[in-house]
């Protein structure tokens, strides 16, 4: 878990590009694809814990197929090139790994935790999944109806669904305030060729982050993440900044109705700072 902490951080000191925080001693090498290695050692316990950041997220989705950075992200480990979602499964399971995917607004992560003794079958597989997934027609269908009912159940718990309906009416228009997981419908609205072309458009060189924190030797993890990644064609990705969101004037006020539940909850706030803001620490 502290290693996860430690990488997290590692990415989010990457992402916002400044000195607000000091973290221990790791190293920082930018290869000649633009592929980013932050590779911090952690001695003492046999655990590596790797992360992948993407550095974009939900706010690249089409409108009207909102869902699909996340579905993307979640359908890695249901097929690549050379296995299948049953032999990731059971190679996960062999050398008791943790896989983990998220997508968020604007970062794509992929985490794989694994003992030391474990290096090189778990690099070859972390590697499989993010270059070479397939997104197998009978895996998208199954994982899209999935989505899709469970977004529905999600709508009989407002505590589920609270930070949804306040995003959406916070940020109106704005790609913040759009579901990075999706809705219903947007859902159903996506095919096999869109997870694709996402894949193909923001797994690239210039838009990776390779976070590492743990029991492993710098100069040897470089050298392998140097040979599974740093052969990828040097390329970035064609997409706008986000626009900084409109701040509000006045107080405004959303009452969603839900004549069956047994609590009411609330959700108060505003436009926040943006992550490179020098006093984001002290407001957290």
């Amino acid at each position: 878990m502290m290693r996860a902490l430690v990488c997290s951080l590692l990415i989010a000191v990457q992402a916002a590009g400044g000195d607000w925080m000091t973290l221990p001693a790791y190293r920082k090498t930018v290869l000649a694809n633009g592929v980013t290695l932050l590779l911090m050692e952690r001695h003492g316990t046999p655990i590596i814990n790797l992360n992948l950041a993407l550095r974009s997220g939900s706010i690249l989705d089409p409108k009207g197929r909102e869902g699909l950075s996340d579905l993307a992200n979640d359908l890695l480990r249901k097929g690549t090139r050379s296995r299948t979602a049953g032999e990731i499964a059971e190679q996960l399971d062999f050398i008791g790994a943790e896989l983990s995917t998220i997508a968020d607004l604007e970062t794509t992560r992929v985490r794989l935790e694994f003992l030391k003794k474990d290096l090189p079958e778990a690099l070859d597989l972390f590697s499989d999944l993010i270059l070479n997934p397939v997104f197998p027609e009978d895996e998208v269908a199954k994982l899209l109806s999935q989505r899709a009912d469970q977004l529905k159940a999600e709508k009989d718990s407002p505590s589920q669904v609270l930070g949804r309906y306040y995003k959406q009416f916070l940020f109106g228009a704005h790609p913040y305030g759009r579901p990075p997981g999706g809705t219903e419908e947007s859902v159903m609205r996506i095919e096999r060729d869109d997870l694709a072309r996402f894949h193909a458009r923001a797994y690239v060189s210039s838009n990776m982050v390779i976070a590492a924190a743990g029991d492993f030797s710098t100069d040897d993890l470089e050298a392998r993440l140097r040979e599974r990644f740093g052969s990828l064609p040097a390329k970035g990705i064609a997409a706008p900044a986000a626009p900084a969101p409109r701040r509000l004037d006045g107080d405004r006020l959303l009452l969603v109705d839900q004549p069956d539940a047994t609590q009411t909850y609330f959700a108060i706030g505003d436009i926040g700072i943006p992550i490179d803001h020098p006093d984001r620490v002290a407001i957290n």
